[in-house]
């Protein structure tokens, strides 16, 4: 799931560092390609000089795990994984990879909840702006790769941008998309001034809404939360 959806299904107004780490690994694995955080790497972590706020933060990681594992087993992200390059394929003639269809759903998923609620981006944001991403550092000494310069502008910039706001205008989507297949190294065959691929993710959200409701009343009947998060450490 994205950065909007796992905050919306978890945060804790009254806990920034759990808030925070429920978005953080993929943060981690956007600032950089060297870089992975994952629930092996936690269980293995010497977390005996960390505080409770350190334990909070990899609580929220790990329901991250859960949530983007369930995600990715659910009938609406298998069925659709395929069923949306086929259509894109179908109504542009171009192609585009199930990495993309991927992130595609997870960018549609999101605008739902700006739609729902539109000052849930800059809640977000806020939560980010809000920590000091120094005390974050001691998660990371074991990692051989890690650049605490790079990440620490990184999270800066990520803090202070916009773009999830900018999910609301379906002529964005295609820039989003370009973007993130720069950076992993996939490229994605689309014109971004063509009003054929506009109109399909327009569709394509519009088809999708009913089945986003259903996705978020599934989530939250898990019964995943920070405390059952808590006790994994």
């Amino acid at each position: 799931m994205n950065f909007l959806s796992h905050y919306y299904l978890h945060a804790d107004p009254k806990d920034n560092f759990f808030t925070v780490g429920l978005t953080l690994p993929d943060i981690i694995g956007i600032h950089s390609r060297k870089v992975r955080m994952n629930r092996r790497f936690i269980n293995h972590m010497d977390k005996s000089h960390l505080s409770k706020h350190h334990h909070a933060l990899l609580a929220g990681m790990l329901i991250h795990f859960e949530i983007d594992s369930w995600f990715h087993r659910t009938p609406f992200f298998l069925n659709h994984l395929t069923t949306l390059a086929n259509q894109f394929h179908q109504i542009t003639g171009k192609n585009i990879t199930q990495f993309h269809a991927h992130i595609l759903l997870e960018i549609l998923v999101d605008r739902f909840l700006l739609v729902k609620n539109p000052d849930i981006a800059e809640h977000f944001y806020q939560s980010y702006k809000n920590l000091d991403f120094s005390e974050t550092l001691p998660l990371f000494k074991e990692m051989k790769t890690f650049d605490v310069n790079k990440y620490l502008d990184f999270v800066s910039l990520f803090a202070h941008s916009t773009f999830l706001k900018e999910y609301l205008e379906f002529k964005k989507i295609p820039i989003f998309l370009e973007r993130i297949s720069k950076r992993v190294g996939f490229y994605i065959d689309q014109n971004l001034e063509d009003k054929k691929v506009i109109r399909f993710y327009q569709q394509t959200y519009h088809l999708l809404e009913n089945e986003i409701v259903l996705l978020f009343q599934a989530a939250k009947s898990l019964g995943i939360n920070k405390d059952t998060a808590l006790k994994q450490l």
